[in-house]
């Protein structure tokens, strides 16, 4: 049996030092997003491509995720010259395109020397929305909420009471 002396243990790293990026957007609920769509200083961003279709939250406005790249830069110049302190990005779940597009949009405020908007992904995404401001049964929404909306482009899932858009229906069971 072989012990290892202290000249012999391999030695740590002294100069390893791991850096957690800081987070660039804060994840807000629905029920808060809701109270805050009158506040002229809040933009709702939809970056949704073909899924859009059928529905949106109210008063938000529709950059494409396959577009958006391209026209971040004219949307943080936007928002700081109509003074706009809050933004909350959205997708169908929020889960890759929204949070992708909000840690974009804090990299190309941080280029342009404007860091002073807040940026926000909404939890749950449309999806979530959509199941809070709706009847998926009857198939309807809260037009206070939701606008556009169109039944045609919805599915009921009665396991899960909620509302599917048809974009995503195969992940359903039979």
């Amino acid at each position: 049996m072989t012990t290892n002396s202290p000249s012999t243990r391999p030695r740590a790293l002294s100069s390893l030092s791991i850096t957690v990026p800081k987070p660039t957007f804060t994840k807000m609920d629905p029920s808060v997003l809701s109270a805050m769509l009158s506040q002229e200083d809040v933009v709702v961003v939809d970056v949704r491509d073909d899924d859009y279709l059928g529905g949106a939250i109210k008063g938000s406005i529709r950059l494409p995720f396959s577009e958006f790249e391209g026209k971040v830069d004219d949307l943080v110049k936007q928002l700081i010259k109509d003074k706009k302190e809050t933004v909350v990005f959205y997708c169908m779940f929020s889960q890759q395109r929204a949070p992708t597009c909000a840690s974009t949009f804090v990299d190309a405020a941080t280029q342009l020397e404007s860091n002073n908007i807040k940026v926000y992904v909404l939890s749950g995404g449309f999806h979530l929305w959509l199941k809070t401001f709706s009847d998926s049964e009857q198939g309807s929404a809260d037009a206070t909420y939701v606008q556009d909306f169109d039944r045609n482009y919805w599915k009921f899932d009665p396991v899960s009471s909620t509302l599917f858009h048809k974009e995503d229906v195969h992940f359903l069971p039979e």
